[in-house]
């Protein structure tokens, strides 16, 4: 799944930069606590293809929201690159984000983890705003109803 062309920027004038809490400007890179989040996030297991200044890697999300993702990478980037990322959503929708590296998962052969990053989207076009928004909607309503019909 490595793509020869690179992916395009999110920086095109389609794209539009995420907003962000007052209190997170000059923070360090360490990992957002689930109510430090702008958006909840919703486990999914999506294929992710990110790019660097430097290099490529692929991967696979374990979570997704508007404001970012986690996405688990055997040669994870640092803390603070700038990468742009590609997600395939089940509906073959492609999700283009340009985000910012803010924490780094270490791979646990004790607990069955791969290594990853947290990434937090700087610039997203609506439209694929609106991809995720719809994608976590239906998953929702999905989750719902099966703990409604196990009820």
């Amino acid at each position: 799944m490595l793509r020869k062309k690179p992916i395009r920027g999110a920086d095109s004038t389609d794209d539009l930069p995420t907003t962000r809490r007052p209190d997170e400007t000059g923070r360090g890179g360490g990992r957002a606590a689930d109510d430090e989040r702008e958006d909840p996030r919703f486990e999914a297991r999506l294929v992710a293809s990110l790019e660097t200044a430097e290099s490529a890697y692929l991967g696979f999300t374990e979570n997704l929201s508007k404001s970012g993702a986690f996405v688990a990478t055997k040669a994870p980037p640092n803390v603070g690159a700038e990468i742009n990322l590609l997600i395939a959503l089940p509906d073959l929708a492609l999700v283009r984000a340009r985000g910012t590296v803010r924490w780094l998962r270490p791979p646990s052969k004790a607990e069955g983890r791969a290594a990853g990053i947290g990434i937090r989207f700087e610039r997203l076009s609506p439209l694929d705003a609106v991809r995720i928004h719809d994608f976590v909607l239906a998953r929702r309503s999905k989750l719902l109803d099966r703990e409604h019909r196990s009820t």
